[in-house]
């Protein structure tokens, strides 16, 4: 029965957690899509191969090896009469790990339940406070805000390191740094027509591009798409956004330059016909294709201006015929990181042409603006993209809950603690001066996986105590799990601990977000998931989800069978309770035995009995240690007072 609940347990800890990742699919950037699935898979796979192969492994160990290199051991020899030095170390150290284990285990199995149950409603309202506090701090004032610092480079160390501090503190200082920066690094004002702005690559190949999709509508040399994308050419450079400057601009606007070139077409040579420069503006139809190919080419014979993929201007397929245009202008807005900046530029920018384009004809009615905006973009798909797998991580996880313990209160007040936790969390990295960036959206995305684990765990505990009242059923969780739980959540810690000491921005943050999330989760499930199950937690068939007939008859057979086993368990254990070995001594070694039952009632009285502890010897005479006076008294007094802590 015991191993039947780990591995639910286990199950539903796989589960959520995966579910938890692989809910990143649902972001707009493939890099944390990717790292979603693979981390969600990568869970799955260990417990498949924790649940198949380690059995085999350990059983092929103990039935072949074991004998093999019990072969290549000596014979120890027995010496009893002589102490050295290592004897009485080794006996100081087991001395002080049964203290430690003792207390261990009088603490999680009598003070913990004892603090959180008395406690209860004190703890209840202490962390519904500090949810709505995390919770105003997320979504209102101060929130989580996207990179604010005017910087042109991703930060890779800490603010204090000289690198990033040159960069924010002393870059401005210095002339040739604010010249280079001035001159060349002013957003381009990009608008593309006949090319449609779908993105059809693999959504989880980084290198896919997709291809190529051409607006079908498009026409470019119909007079009043030349009469309109003129008076375009001519509004936008009149706007504050561009960027003027004194050098003849041949790239721009091809409109304007195609326009002067066919004014100043000397139609002297015969060769020349039909006469460019014999039309008027706006062109017709066939003039218009047929001249703009001859201007295209006696500019880049004149001026050096050569037509490729990273110039602007008109794009013409294997036919020769205008299947796209593309113009560009200086803004200017300069380039930097800071979420802000960029934000008003393309707010400013697209929405003037957004309202120009409504006045266009319906062969540039198509158009759209871009610029180099994917860091932009990148900040703006994380600031809804982490909300969104937060959101989506939290429902999956409570249809997890909800199908492993069919509870639907247990399964609500998880979810209820697993948000606490979030918002908690999410709220001190924003009080800490954390801005959402790559690294940040992904760490905050792994914060519901990791905060599932604790409040399921003791749920499903919960959900399996064979206590029928409330506070026998929390007590039961916190002593079944507790230690558990409290390990898993201190061996993460120090791991998070262990990379404070790099200079390296991800390494600390990560560190950082390691500790809080698991110091936070933690006290979130024992003191607040706990007490809301103590003071209005299910008992019996309340909250609980009707099984199919199917399954009702399946679990009543397993229940039926495994309570069988149990007994006759139980009673052969009994039996065999106090049967010593005749090979072994016949002193009899006593300790206290803490009991659980007067916790799970209003008196809290301390047991009266003890237990034998039996100490099985090899086929030669080995010293019984004494194991009681190895307790130290305020140990063994800790058992007494559970009576002035409980009421």
């Amino acid at each position: 029965m015991a191993a039947k609940r780990k591995d639910q347990l286990k199950c539903t800890n796989v589960f959520t957690t995966a579910a938890a990742f692989y809910a990143n699919y649902i972001s707009n950037i493939t890099a944390i899509r990717c790292f979603g699935v693979y981390a969600g898979t990568a869970i799955l796979v260990n417990y498949v191969l924790m649940v198949t192969w380690l059995p085999a492994v350990v059983v092929l160990h103990e039935r072949y090896l074991l004998n093999i290199f019990s072969c290549f051991k000596k014979p120890q020899q027995r010496q009893y009469n002589k102490k050295s030095c290592w004897n009485v170390l080794w006996e100081k150290a087991q001395s002080l790990l049964f203290t430690f284990s003792e207390a261990s285990r009088i603490f999680f199995e009598k003070v913990l339940p004892c603090i959180v149950i008395k406690f209860r409603y004190i703890w209840v309202f202490w962390f519904l406070a500090i949810t709505v506090g995390g919770a105003y701090i997320v979504c209102v004032n101060p929130k989580m805000k996207l990179p604010s610092l005017e910087l042109s480079e991703f930060q890779v160390f800490r603010a204090s390191h000289p690198f990033e501090r040159y960069d924010s503190e002393y870059k401005k200082i210095f002339m040739f740094e604010r010249v280079h920066h001035g001159e060349e690094l002013h957003m381009p004002i990009t608008i593309v027509w006949g090319v449609s702005p779908e993105d059809n690559g693999d959504p989880l190949n980084p290198k896919s591009k997709g291809k190529l999709k051409l607006d079908s509508s498009f026409n470019i040399a119909s007079p009043a798409s030349q009469q309109w994308i003129l008076r375009f050419c001519q509004k936008l450079k009149n706007q504050t956004f561009f960027y003027q400057t004194d050098e003849q601009d041949f790239t721009s606007c091809f409109i304007e330059t195609f326009k002067q070139w066919m004014e100043n077409q000397d139609c002297d040579e015969p060769s020349l016909y039909p006469c460019c420069s014999q039309s008027s503006f706006p062109y017709k139809q066939e003039v218009f294709e047929l001249c703009i190919k001859r201007a295209i080419m006696e500019l880049e014979r004149s001026t050096g201006y050569h037509l490729d993929s990273k110039t602007p201007g008109p794009r013409f397929d294997i036919n020769d015929t205008i299947r796209a245009v593309v113009l560009e202008f200086p803004s200017t807005y300069l380039f930097t990181l800071a979420y802000e900046k960029m934000h008003q530029f393309y707010k400013e920018v697209n929405a003037w042409i957004a309202n120009e384009l409504q006045s266009a004809p319906e062969g540039l009615s198509n158009g759209w603006f871009v610029s180099n905006l994917e860091f932009y973009d990148l900040q703006d798909s994380l600031s809804d993209g982490t909300l969104i797998a937060m959101g989506l991580s939290v429902a999956v996880a409570f249809s997890v809950m909800l199908l492993t313990t069919w509870n639907i209160i247990l399964s609500v007040y998880a979810i209820v603690s697993i948000a606490g936790t979030i918002f908690v969390t999410v709220g001190s990295l924003v009080l800490l001066g954390w801005e959402l960036n790559v690294l940040e959206s992904v760490t905050i995305s792994v914060a519901v996986g990791l905060s599932v684990d604790f409040a399921v765990h003791y749920g499903v505990a919960y959900r399996l105590a064979p206590d029928p009242d409330r506070e026998g059923k929390v007590v039961f969780s916190l002593s079944r799990m507790g230690s558990a739980i409290a390990m898993a959540a201190l061996t993460t810690f120090v791991a998070g601990a262990m990379m404070m000491p790099s200079t390296v921005l991800a390494y600390t943050q990560l560190g950082t977000f390691m500790m809080l999330i698991m110091c936070v989760s933690w006290a979130f499930a024992t003191f607040f998931f706990q007490c809301m199950c103590r003071c209005l937690g299910p008992q019996g068939t309340c909250g609980q989800i009707p099984l199919p007939k199917k399954l009702q008859f399946k679990a009543f057979s397993q229940a039926l069978s495994s309570r069988t086993a149990e007994r006759g368990q139980n009673k052969l254990n009994h039996s065999n309770k106090y049967q010593l070995d005749t090979r072994g001594t016949k002193t009899d070694v006593e300790h206290e035995h803490y009991e659980l039952e007067p916790l799970a009632t209003h008196n809290c009285t301390a047991p009266q009995d003890t237990t034998v502890v039996m100490v099985k010897c090899n086929s030669f005479d080995c010293p019984m240690p004494n194991i009681e006076a190895n307790v130290p008294a305020v140990l063994r007094g800790l058992e007494l007072s559970n009576k002035s802590l409980c009421q």
